[in-house]
């Protein structure tokens, strides 16, 4: 290998890194903005918006919205569309059809009967700096739509798998995700788009495999409540995510599942630190 090839050996990996380290630095600057939005809108209205298309609403508030929804780092952010959101508000740790206890307080059966109600300060008595409002989940694009098996399997955590059985239970659903899940193909959920309510959780811990309850000839409409969408992304072993106080913290996907739990409930009484 000659001088020129020696030095471009040396130099390439490590501008690949920079160029990495500026797209996740990128990528928490679009949730410091958020989590301004997010600020600004309390004061404003008296509450967070947290139901309906809630990212559609908080842009109202930010300059340049449709790139700030889109994470840099996320290998798949070149062909988002309109409507394709990298980051999505936290649910909680329960399934959303009867109960959200995160950031979200509606769910999706309360929404059907009450009409929607937004989450305000008040509601979240663990602390606004100790309680996640959004985290990153890997892009699901249109451009996805369609896509063979293969390529689906390509990237296993950007998509949803089916199981073998409907679960009746958060417990039941995240051993069947772990040891039982079969497919992600065919394509039905476009989760990194605003869909019947829905964000992610804390089910499972941060950069697992997401699943669906049921498998492709079972599901129901209803069954995507009970899903499984847990944060995602393409930094490494980390996700990044906004707390309630406009602080953006980095997680790495080691972290204790029970803290990943306690920093997803509202009102859990949980004492947690994350410094």
């Amino acid at each position: 290998m000659g001088v020129l090839g020696t030095l471009v050996a040396i130099v390439a990996p490590a501008v690949q890194v920079s160029r990495s380290r500026v797209r996740d630095l990128e990528c928490r600057n679009n949730l410091r903005q958020i989590g301004l939005a997010l600020q600004n809108h309390e004061q404003s209205h008296k509450a967070f918006p947290t139901t309906g298309s809630y990212q559609l609403r908080l842009s109202a508030q930010i300059e340049n919205s449709e790139s700030v929804w889109v994470c840099p780092a996320d290998s798949q952010a070149s062909v988002a569309r309109g409507g394709d959101f990298s980051y999505l508000i936290n649910d909680g740790t329960k399934f959303r059809f009867a109960e959200k206890n995160g950031f979200a307080v509606q769910s999706i059966r309360d929404l059907a009967d009450h009409g929607p109600r937004d989450t305000k300060a008040s509601d979240i008595t663990d602390g606004l700096s100790n309680t996640c409002a959004y985290a990153e989940r890997l892009l699901v694009s249109g451009f996805n739509e369609g896509s063979p098996e293969q390529s689906l399997l390509s990237s296993p955590r950007r998509f949803l798998w089916y199981v073998e059985d409907r679960q009746p239970d958060e417990d039941g659903m995240m051993a069947a995700c772990e040891s039982s899940r079969t497919t992600p193909y065919p394509l039905r959920y476009k989760t990194s788009g605003t869909f019947m309510n829905v964000g992610y959780d804390h089910i499972l811990p941060p950069n697992r495999i997401g699943c669906q309850n049921g498998g492709p000839a079972l599901l129901r409409m209803a069954d995507q409540s009970s899903s499984l969408v847990s944060s995602t992304s393409e930094h490494g072993p980390s996700v990044n995510v906004l707390m309630a106080d406009g602080a953006v913290r980095p997680i790495f996907d080691s972290i204790d599942l029970a803290i990943w739990r306690a920093i997803s409930t509202r009102a859990g009484n949980e004492v947690v630190s994350l410094d």
